[in-house]
């Protein structure tokens, strides 16, 4: 399901004119078969994509023009988010 959503959402941005995903999964790793890439134009980075489940739950995140490539930065970027998204209830 994750890879199926990850390519996915590289096509659609094929689509919105996004030359490429440089996919580094070993930058952010969380839950059960993460995706992590940096979206770039121009051959400059300027973005994250991130794609994971975990048990029933999924996370898609695309973050533009955030200026994080620093593996520690995303990770207490993303971390205590997707702690807190275990415990809420939908």
């Amino acid at each position: 399901m994750i890879d199926i959503e990850y390519r996915a959402t590289k096509t659609g941005l094929s689509h919105r004119n996004i030359p490429s995903v440089e996919e580094i999964n070993r930058v952010f790793r969380w839950g059960d078969a993460p995706r992590f890439g940096y979206l770039q134009a121009g051959g400059e980075r300027y973005g994250i994509l991130f794609v994971a489940r975990k048990g029933s739950r999924g996370c898609h995140l695309e973050l533009a023009n955030c200026g994080f490539e620093d593996p520690d930065e995303i990770s207490a970027l993303l971390a205590p988010c997707l702690k807190r998204s275990q415990s809420e209830t939908f």
